[in-house]
């Protein structure tokens, strides 16, 4: 007798009668509630069900994974697992400029404050670009770094590169520390249709009357007629004001630099001080 009860759990277990008495399927569970049964689904449109209720956390991992069942299928030995990335949106195409417009804030903060900094980033920039059609330098009134070149692209070549930078270090020219004018002319004067263009703001105040008189202004002209679609793209660089001084117009800055960025398929980031602070010292 033991034998034979030994040879019929043995059956059992080959042919999973048991695993078949014990796991009871959605359709199982509600026969036992005293609910009415349901279909059983097909275990792909099962796993597609349930992958639907586990949403990807909001503020998650980069890439997580996460079994899409919560049981295991009395019907199947293997468990299936979905992949969910979690992918930044945007709606902005893939941009790589052919030209690039350096509009930069010559005011006395700035140039007492930050230019060693701005020299910096000025390379850093440009090093991102190894090979462009053209590129324009700006003050932040809209006037030229060099004026054989007002209206015209500065062909790129590492010899005008280091002609840029060498001219940086002793440029000064009348600003009012408002980026407005030299975006204004950045769009106007250098857009068409065969120069991908992206525009490097460098500033660390705003003095404008209106932040939204500016981002109105850029959203009227920085726009094509029939789509909407963005002539340009804007990029910011935020530089610090020290503590000691006041920090309204830097604040001021920053949010409208925040703005333009977003609305024209751009980043602005903002600087940190101890950089800054580094290079001052360091130029004593």
């Amino acid at each position: 007798m033991k034998k034979l009860l030994l040879a019929f759990g043995l059956v059992c277990l080959v042919t999973g009668c048991g695993a078949g008495a014990a796991t009871k399927t959605p359709a199982m569970a509600n026969q036992d509630a005293g609910k009415p049964a349901t279909a059983q689904k097909p275990a792909t449109q099962e796993v597609a069900a349930d992958a639907s209720d586990d949403e990807a956390p909001k503020a998650g991992p980069w890439i997580g994974a996460a079994t899409p069942s919560r049981f295991v299928l009395a019907s199947s030995s293997e468990q299936r697992a979905a992949i969910w990335v979690d992918v930044p949106k945007s709606g902005h195409k893939v941009h790589v400029p052919t030209s690039l417009t350096l509009v930069i804030d010559t005011s006395g903060s700035m140039q007492s404050q930050n230019w060693r900094y701005a020299e910096q980033k000025l390379a850093e920039v440009l090093n991102i670009y190894p090979k462009l059609k053209g590129i324009q330098v700006l003050d932040d009134e809209g006037g030229y770094m060099f004026g054989d070149y007002r209206g015209k692209w500065i062909p790129d070549s590492p010899a005008r590169r280091k002609a840029i930078l060498d001219y940086f270090r002793h440029w000064q020219a009348f600003s009012n520390s408002s980026p407005v004018e030299g975006i204004v002319a950045a769009i106007r004067t250098f857009w068409t249709r065969d120069h991908s263009i992206s525009v490097y703001v460098f500033g660390d105040e705003f003095t404008g009357p209106s932040i939204q008189d500016v981002v109105d202004t850029v959203d009227r002209i920085n726009r094509t007629a029939g789509t909407g679609e963005r002539l340009i793209r804007i990029h910011a660089l935020g530089f610090p004001i020290p503590g000691q001084y006041p920090q309204h117009t830097s604040m001021r800055y920053a949010t409208l630099m925040r703005i333009l960025c977003e609305r024209n398929g751009g980043v602005f980031v903002g600087l940190p001080e101890g950089e800054s602070t580094a290079l001052r010292r360091s130029n004593r």
